[in-house]
């Protein structure tokens, strides 16, 4: 992926590019071009730009049935109008590409719309309809081989059920997802989980477990040298700590 430097540039060679498809009568590769457009503006903030130049590549997509074009952009623009906070609009696209993926037989581009749309739900409190979309995303992602982002979907999964306080749940999908992370992942997503579990027993009081659990986090944490990380749950320990009236524990 190009370097933001960089991307000023990028949008000079993709509009030179643009230019010359325009020139010859290439309606495909103005197609991409208005769509490298649009992944450019978005990574440099300039959002309506993107919107026009994704609305450019939809227009001639659409013209011409291109299924996969459509849905690789549909996601994007899902993914910008999120930036925007604009959960309603990113909804909408994430379905219509999910619909295109469905007719393209995309079992990955399927998960992902799938998933996209249960973090939605989730960030809208509609845990039991993010948990269902969160399912039936892990179960496609299952079908990819794609273990990684199965892991993902089950840590969504669990950490839905600990919203809904159903921590015993909670606690079996965040250990399915720790199973998968350990195999397949990176240390930063099993210290993720770690993190997630220990959340978990903090609310249920079980604080012994909770600071066993923040430690192998933080085990994880140091592997992979994120200091943001070990500050996230060097503060969540702290207040484990506060809670349990233990001032002089050395973390």
């Amino acid at each position: 992926s190009l370097e933001n430097s960089r991307l000023p540039d990028a949008i000079g060679f993709y509009t030179q590019a643009l230019d010359i498809a325009v020139k010859v009568n290439d309606s495909m590769v103005m197609a991409r071009c208005y769509g490298n457009l649009g992944n450019a503006y978005t990574r440099l903030d300039k959002y309506q730009e993107a919107i026009i130049c994704y609305q450019k590549a939809c227009d001639i997509f659409e013209q011409y049935n291109n299924k996969k074009g459509l849905s690789n952009l549909y996601g994007a623009m899902g993914n910008l109008y999120l930036y925007l906070n604009k959960s309603k609009e990113a909804e909408t696209c994430y379905l219509k590409s999910l619909q295109l993926y469905t007719e393209l037989g995309d079992g990955f581009g399927k998960a992902t719309d799938t998933m996209n749309v249960g973090l939605i739900k989730k960030s809208e409190k509609n845990y039991d309809g993010a948990i269902a979309d969160f399912i039936t995303a892990a179960q496609y992602y299952h079908s990819e081989n794609a273990a990684r982002y199965e892991g993902q979907a089950y840590a969504n999964i669990g950490n839905s059920y600990v919203l809904l306080k159903k921590y015993v749940l909670g606690s079996q999908y965040l250990f399915k997802a720790l199973n998968l992370f350990k195999v397949n992942a990176s240390s930063e997503d099993v210290c993720s989980v770690y993190s997630d579990l220990a959340n978990l027993y903090s609310e249920t009081k079980n604080y012994h477990q909770s600071i066993k659990y923040f430690k192998t986090a933080l085990v994880y944490a140091d592997s992979v040298s994120s200091v943001s990380l070990k500050a996230t749950i060097n503060g969540r320990l702290e207040k484990i700590y506060f809670k349990t009236g233990n001032f002089r524990e050395d973390y």
